[in-house]
């Protein structure tokens, strides 16, 4: 089996640090010419490596650069005036399946990435639904953890400082699932088809009969509004649908728990 990954390790590694990403995360590696992509509204790009100009809605980006798109856009790149290579990292990565623990391409082994094969005109990267989108639900994920310890030791303790804490940690990770701006909430709303984002909506406004919690409806509202959009991924994400209404559910029933003291 040969020896893949980056040639230039250090650009990769500085690519997915600008973008947010874990340093093992997968993403573009051009040589000598860079491609033309496509990118989906709310993409974030950033470029590392060779010396070369993004250019994308009409702005100039020199690298090492971050390129974020508000539109829909098209992004091209100037001939390399000085190295061999340059990476392109997604924020969230590219959905690649990991082979024999690695997310390189191998051209000639056929393995890795596309079909093992170089990527071709037309080829779509799915980095919405399992790159970007399982980093951004880790925060929400992780700040539901938290909530649930404070209350399980306001269980244990009767302490209402443990209560306070769980009502602030449910509804500060509850405000971030708002589908608007960079919250988490946008971004894993563009996982989802339009019959997925209505599923979430819902849940959205079930939970609100169910709890009657204020915030919930700026929620709701907010997921209507994206519901009416058209959906930049037409397969939608069954585990983002979940996830998110799973966290929904779970929060605003920890938002309804009283603070002793303030109830």
């Amino acid at each position: 089996m040969p020896v893949s990954g980056p040639m230039d390790e250090r650009s990769h590694r500085q690519a997915n640090a600008m973008a947010g990403n874990p340093p093992d995360a997968a993403l573009l590696e051009a040589t000598l010419v860079g491609p033309v992509l496509d990118l989906p509204a709310g993409c974030v790009v950033a470029a590392a490596g060779a010396s070369c100009t993004l250019i994308a809605d009409g702005k100039n980006h020199q690298t090492p650069a971050i390129v974020q798109t508000t539109t829909p856009a098209r992004l091209e790149m100037s001939p390399f005036q000085r190295g061999g290579r340059v990476y392109l990292a997604f924020r969230g990565g590219i959905a690649t399946k990991p082979v024999l623990g690695s997310r390189a391409t191998d051209v000639r082994s056929g393995l890795g990435g596309v079909a093992g094969r170089a990527l071709a005109a037309g080829d779509a990267s799915g980095y919405f639904r399992d790159g970007l989108f399982l980093i951004t639900r880790a925060g929400p994920i992780w700040g539901l953890a938290a909530a649930g310890g404070c209350f399980l030791l306001y269980v244990t303790t009767a302490q209402p400082y443990w209560a306070a804490l769980t009502h602030t940690g449910a509804m500060i990770n509850l405000f971030n699932l708002m589908p608007v701006w960079q919250l988490d909430g946008d971004h894993a709303f563009k996982a989802l088809n339009r019959t997925e984002r209505w599923i979430a909506t819902g849940v959205t406004a079930g939970m609100l009969f169910v709890t009657g919690e204020g915030l919930l409806v700026l929620v709701g509202i907010l997921a209507v509004v994206q519901a009416l959009r058209e959906a930049p991924n037409a397969e939608g994400d069954r585990t983002a649908l979940i996830q998110f209404a799973g966290l929904i559910i779970a929060l605003a029933l920890l938002m309804k728990m009283p603070v002793p003291g303030l109830s």
